[in-house]
């Protein structure tokens, strides 16, 4: 029999045969069915695979967010600004000189068709993606030294930084400086330098009473230097003290600002930049002949994975740089044709004036004027970066809601990772969850004959029991660790974050809705499955429309409650660089320097998206109740 279908009034008789309620489910249904693939595919899908059809060179560039002037977060676009691969807006001295960089390796016939591809990453992650070779080169405001020179390749030294104190602005610094203000005709104490001997001595009057405690944050070169200032300084008695390290810088400044330490020792780049924001900081100078008594005894460089030329994807690279340098101003060339930068050029003249015993003063003039021209072309360079961002410059002089108005389109952009963290390993844990279920309820008994089967069964049971043991047992932030640097040792350059999060929650969702579903199962009336038996069904089938079924009402929410878990799990992927809320909020922090407006619009979010899972929990659970009844 054939039915013809009047197509005018097809859907008009399908709504006439459904209710309202139905209509408004299906409808929530396929929203959030939509919502979701549109959340994975601008993470995952065609806005980032796209451009991979483009035939170019990717030049991955890492950075570190937290390091102004060099590299820092701009929440609204400038000219210099330039797109990370994690949605944000990064500019400073160091994007805008790997920007003229990449111009004038262009030139060159093998990087014509090169691109930038910028990623983000704290301190700590910056390095250790370059020694896992995720990223082509890493620059942030990169101190060079003897032992990063044996871990990595590093470019000549495109800039040098002096090495300052940055001070909360109190009477006991200012009262300290007096002398040296007036013998300098100065009337800030930002406009001082101080001998490093001579500061040593400051200390020693300052910390009679009650040591001074210096901080910085962690792998700094600023490190060995507190050291050297605390040998040097507490030979009678401790005069100074150090604090542990913070993990940024903006963390350093904040410390710094409620009293927690004195003096925030870093380059006097970014201490001029915190004291331009923060009008409660200053800063001054320290200087010395000895580089030991130097944050940044050797300058900043441009650092590439340790490897061959051979084995390197883009060869030459280091070399091209260094050429890319020459053509920028930022480093000269001698008679022999060697690359010489700052640092190579005041060495020069040092050596000059200790081994000849009549200095060639034209010698000592052209070196003199090539550092000149070196550091007015750097100075150019910085202030212009000071010239272009005085709008981020001037963020946190601004009142919190204008600071808040500012910073929330990038908590939706790690609003957006947390529901991919959260709701993508829910499912894929949740159809693992069914495999697992099904096997743990296969009774042995019915393959007694069957030897081999038994023994592959009981290995499989005992596998997921001790996975699910170790996950239980290993909070979840080591396992994000864990599990990402095992990828990236095993994987050189092939590692991504999100997927790492993604695999540790999924885990951990697996393992708790197994769990979930065994407990309930518990539960269930053994009658039913052995009347199942009865009729003639097999495992599969009275697991599949028995016991599953059944089994999955109750579940419901505690699944909910899985996904709230995740959620609030996935603050803790910040670690390995994760863009989600956590990370969102730090990196804010160093824009606003506001330590609590970050946190308290992080926890709106969390309220809300938590009370929305609750909610939808709660309407789930009764459409559940009543099917029962």
């Amino acid at each position: 029999m054939i039915i013809f279908i009047n197509k005018k009034h097809f859907f008009k008789n399908i709504c006439q045969n459904t209710n309202k309620t139905q209509i408004l489910k299906i409808t929530i249904l396929l929203i959030s069915f939509l919502f979701l693939i549109w959340l994975n595919l601008s993470t995952f899908g065609y806005f980032h695979i796209k451009k991979h059809f483009k035939k170019k060179i990717i030049l991955k560039v890492g950075v570190n967010n937290n390091s102004a002037p060099n590299v820092f977060k701009v929440l609204e676009p400038n000219k210099g600004a330039q797109k990370a691969v994690n949605g944000e807006y990064i500019a400073g001295f160091d994007i805008d000189l790997i920007n003229n960089i990449s111009e004038e390796l262009k030139k060159i016939d093998k990087f014509k068709d090169l691109e930038l591809e910028f990623h983000v990453f704290d301190f700590a992650g910056l390095l250790n993606a370059l020694e896992q070779e995720t990223i082509d080169i890493a620059v942030s405001s990169l101190s060079i030294t003897d032992k990063r020179k044996e871990k990595y390749d590093v470019s000549k030294t495109y800039m040098q930084t002096g090495t300052s104190m940055v001070v909360k602005n109190n009477k006991r610094f200012d009262d300290l400086f007096d002398d040296l203000r007036n013998k300098q005709n100065k009337k800030n104490i930002k406009e001082i330098k101080i001998n490093y001997n001579e500061f040593c001595q400051k200390l020693k009057v300052l910390g009679k009473e009650k040591p001074i405690k210096f901080i910085t944050f962690l792998n700094t070169v600023a490190i060995p230097v507190i050291e050297k200032i605390k040998s040097d300084t507490n030979k009678e008695k401790e005069y100074v003290i150090k604090n542990n390290e913070l993990t940024s810088s903006p963390a350093c400044f904040t410390d710094v600002l409620q009293g927690k330490s004195d003096i925030f020792i870093t380059d006097n780049c970014l201490a001029r930049w915190a004291c331009e924001i923060n009008q409660d900081l200053t800063y001054f100078d320290v200087y010395s002949d000895n580089l030991e008594h130097s944050t940044c005894p050797q300058g900043l460089g441009i650092f590439l994975p340790k490897k061959n030329d051979e084995d390197r994807r883009m060869t030459n690279l280091q070399k091209d740089i260094n050429k890319a340098l020459l053509e920028l101003n930022l480093v000269e060339k001698d008679e022999k044709g060697e690359f010489q930068d700052i640092i190579d050029l005041k060495k020069k003249i040092h050596e000059l004036k200790e081994t000849s015993k009549e200095v060639n003063v034209e010698d000592q003039k052209k070196i003199e004027k090539q550092i000149t021209n070196i550091e007015k072309q750097v100075k150019e360079r910085l202030d212009k970066v000071f010239d272009e961002n005085k709008e981020t410059i001037e963020l946190p002089i601004k009142n919190i809601f204008i600071q808040a108005q500012k910073t929330i389109p990038s908590y939706l952009e790690g609003l957006k990772t947390t529901l991919i963290l959260a709701i993508d390993s829910l499912i894929i844990g949740f159809l693992l969850a069914i495999v697992c279920t099904l096997i743990k309820n296969i009774k042995l008994d019915s393959h007694k004959n069957n030897l081999l089967m038994v023994a592959i069964i009981k290995m499989i049971n005992t596998s997921i029991n001790t996975l699910f043991f170790v996950l239980k047992g290993i909070p979840v932030a080591a396992q994000a660790m864990l599990i990402y640097y095992s990828i990236t040792f095993l994987f050189k350059g092939s590692s991504n974050p999100l997927h790492a999060g993604i695999f540790v929650l999924m885990l951990n969702s697996l393992a708790s809705i197994t769990m979930i579903l065994m407990q309930n199962i518990k539960f269930l009336d053994k009658g039913q499955i052995e009347a199942s038996h009865s009729l003639g069904m097999n495992q599969k089938q009275v697991f599949f429309f028995i016991v599953f079924p059944q089994t999955l009402k109750r579940s419901v929410p505690f699944i909910f409650q899985q996904l709230i878990t995740n959620i609030k799990d996935s603050s803790f992927f910040a670690i390995i660089g994760i863009t989600e809320l956590s990370w969102q909020a730090q990196s804010n922090m160093g824009s606003t320097f506001n330590p609590i407006l970050p946190f308290v619009m992080i926890s709106f979010f969390y309220l809300i998206i938590i009370s929305m899972t609750g909610f939808l929990s709660k309407i789930l659970e009764k459409n559940i109740n009543k099917l029962k009844k």
